[in-house]
Parts: structure tokens; C-alpha cells; sequence
């Protein structure tokens, strides 16, 4: 499931990258639990401030703003895994 949340974000950061750009992925241990953050960034169209409190539930769609339909659905799934 772990895959499957990662491969959400990974596929998610890569479509919105533009030609010629990166997507990164960055791990980093957090001391003293040893909690490990993973953090996703691209250099693409960045989410609007009043979509990124809806971005995870299940049917938002974030419209003619990232030009794509399916977009919510991946981060729904991924907010499902996380919190499992």
C-alpha cells in the first residue's frame, strides 16, 4: 500500500513537471523517533491555496486549474493509505 501511495504522489508530481524540468523526491529521518518524511516536489503549476484544503476528498475536482479530471482521486487513495 505503501507503493501504491507513493507511486499516487510520484505519478501525480511527474505529469505536472514541465518539459525540460524534475520532478525530486527527498527522504529525511527525523530524530529522535526515527520517523521517516518523504517529500515530493516539481517545479509545475502550483495548486491554488483554496483547492489544497479539498485536494485529498474523494470526487473534488480541481477543474481547469491543473487541466485534468483525475488528479483528486490519486490523492484521496493516498490519504486513505496514509491514515490506514
Amino acid at each position: 500500500m505503501v507503493r501504491r501511495a507513493l507511486s499516487n504522489l510520484l505519478s501525480n508530481a511527474i505529469r505536472y513537471t514541465p518539459n525540460g524540468e524534475a520532478a525530486t523526491i527527498k527522504f529525511e529521518e527525523t530524530a529522535p523517533t526515527g520517523t521517516l518524511k518523504i517529500r515530493i516536489q516539481n517545479p509545475g503549476a502550483v495548486i491554488i491555496a483554496e483547492h489544497l484544503s479539498q485536494i485529498f476528498e474523494r470526487f473534488y475536482s480541481l477543474g481547469s486549474s491543473r487541466q485534468c479530471t483525475g488528479e483528486s482521486a490519486g490523492f484521496a487513495i493516498t490519504k486513505s493509505i496514509t491514515e490506514a
